[in-house]
């Protein structure tokens, strides 16, 4: 079971790994996130099954966060923390179907209760969704019902011992006895033009095409299960009693043929072939055939498992220093020249596997960060989208993947960089946000995420610019709004602060006083009666 804390407040984060006994509650990994945002990430990456989290939390509460996990239909089991016993909470928690509601400070021994009772109803509701899938992929035809099998078997969901594969194979209706044995084929598209098709379909295809052609000893494709992305698994099957040399040679016209017709299609593949194996088998295989993948070179657009040798191909780090001094010279041309080079040396001398372009991903996203963090800038925040996710998690590919990879890294670096050169932009986007969020909760760290500064250099920076501190144009803007509201209105001084942005009356009376030199109500009487 895997298990997700959810608080603005490390330390109440800390506290909870350290005083759970895991293994005892029963969960295998634990992640954490440091507000909603980060929480949200964290979900669509992870298939968390518990999740403990605070309900006041800055920008987004604890029940924004349950109400996108209903609308993005991930169901888990809820533990929420709160610090208000308010029966408000209590009542949408109720409303939520959420069964536990803890009080801070943690009783840790309470907790650790809860995520006993959540883990054993996690399992139950797995169970019977299992059976409710079971039965609607029943209604379904045979095709969907192979890829769901195949998809349990590759992703290591269904375990691969005999009786319970058997178990499966009965419940699914398919035919799957002894001697038949399968061969999976590792797909992983490295580079595509524009508009190109999808690798799962392309196979499934050209498979389709290929095997209804021919009298072959090879029955076909069982199926074809798109994994990842840009990634997809094809399993072809035969007989048990039919020997591997006779179909080996027909394997490699199919798979040469398989990457020239993706070519004309625009689209770059390589191909990780496995060995023949019984079902109970293929799941360990195709880990088998990653790892080949991982290590290998990237030159080669079909490998074989049947004739692989490992190679410890060491990492040749690159000359880092002097890239670092080609980036802060500007001279970015110069930079991509000497990473190309260093590809091509690489690659020269068979040693470009995914493994050594992933580490040199993390060397020149190293390089970028540092060169931003002179700056101020937040490159972790600067770079946390969907794009360079993607772009990125296709660099370890190839070295073209690579090299798009440093052209994206470079490019919007300097885009930054520019911007930053240029305060009034900033400081513009500041005020900016500040004019239409000023009646909200707004925090120094707030702003610096908005631009991807350090807090402290922008509160320099807005100072030098404008005059005033954040804080300052903050409470002038609070002010003067309360100021037309006492004026033109009769709504009550603690209705006026809350609605200019202070939930502390109190606190707001001294702001005020310091700003204009009386009280709100003094200040209203003076300026009601004069106009």
């Amino acid at each position: 079971m895997k298990l997700l804390i959810v608080d603005d407040d490390l330390h109440v984060i800390q506290g909870i790994q350290r005083n759970i006994n895991w293994e005892r509650a029963g969960i295998t990994q634990t992640f954490c996130a440091l507000g909603v945002l980060a929480a949200k990430k964290i979900l669509l990456q992870e298939q968390v099954d518990i999740m403990i989290s605070d309900i006041e939390m800055p920008r987004e509460t604890g029940f924004d966060l349950l109400e996108w996990l209903r609308q993005a239909e991930i169901e888990l089991q809820v533990i929420f923390l709160t610090s208000y016993a308010n029966f408000e909470y209590a009542q949408r928690a109720i409303q939520f179907n959420i069964q536990e509601y803890i009080l801070k400070p943690v009783n840790y021994i309470q907790l650790e209760e809860a995520i006993i009772r959540a883990v054993a109803g996690s399992a139950s509701k797995k169970q019977s969704r299992m059976w409710k899938e079971n039965n609607e992929y029943w209604e379904q035809n045979r095709q969907n019902i192979i890829e769901h099998f195949w998809r349990g078997v590759l992703s290591g969901d269904i375990v691969s011992q005999e009786q319970t594969l058997t178990d499966k194979i009965e419940a699914c209706g398919l035919q799957y006895m002894k001697e038949t044995v399968f061969l999976p084929v590792v797909i992983q598209k490295v580079h595509d033009a524009k508009g190109g098709k999808e690798v799962s379909a392309l196979a499934a295809e050209t498979g389709s095409q290929w095997f209804s052609a021919r009298n072959s000893l090879i029955q076909g494709i069982e199926s074809v299960v798109k994994v990842r992305k840009n990634t997809c698994i094809m399993l072809l099957k035969t007989k048990m009693h039919v020997v591997p040399e006779s179909v080996r040679k027909e394997v490699h016209e199919f798979v040469r043929l398989l990457v020239e017709e993706s070519k004309e299609n625009g689209t770059d593949i390589i191909c990780g072939v496995g060995m023949w194996s019984t079902v109970e088998l293929v799941y360990e295989d195709v880990k088998c055939i990653y790892n080949m993948l991982y290590e290998s070179p990237r030159s080669e657009q079909a490998l074989y498992l049947r004739e692989y040798e490992p190679v410890n191909m060491m990492y040749e780090v690159p000359d880092l220093k002097n890239w670092w001094e080609m980036m802060r010279a500007g001279e970015l041309e110069k930079l991509k020249a000497a990473v190309r080079k260093y590809l091509g040396i690489v690659d020269g001398q068979k040693k470009l596997s995914s493994r050594n372009l992933q580490q040199l991903g993390l060397d020149i996203t190293q390089m970028v960060y540092s060169y931003l963090g002179e700056m101020n800038i937040y490159a972790h925040m600067l770079f946390d989208n969907e794009e360079n996710n993607s772009i990125y998690g296709r660099a370890a590919l190839s070295s073209a993947n690579m090299m798009q990879y440093l052209e994206y890294l470079l490019k919007k670096t300097m885009e930054y960089k520019d911007m930053v050169e240029q305060p009034q932009s900033i400081v513009g986007i500041i005020k900016e946000y500040m004019d239409n969020h000023y009646q909200e909760n707004i925090s120094r760290e707030d702003l610096s995420r908005l631009v991807y500064l350090n807090p402290d250099y922008l509160s320099r920076l807005f100072k030098k610019e404008t005059g005033m501190s954040l804080s300052g144009y903050l409470i002038q803007k609070r002010i003067q709004l309360a100021k037309e509201l006492l004026v033109s209105s009769k709504m009550p001084v603690s209705v006026v602060s809350a609605q200019v942005g202070y939930d502390n009356f109190a606190y707001f009376t001294k702001i005020f006083k310091e700003r204009t030199g009386m009280a709100p109500n003094e200040y209203r009487k003076r300026y009601q009666k004069g106009k």
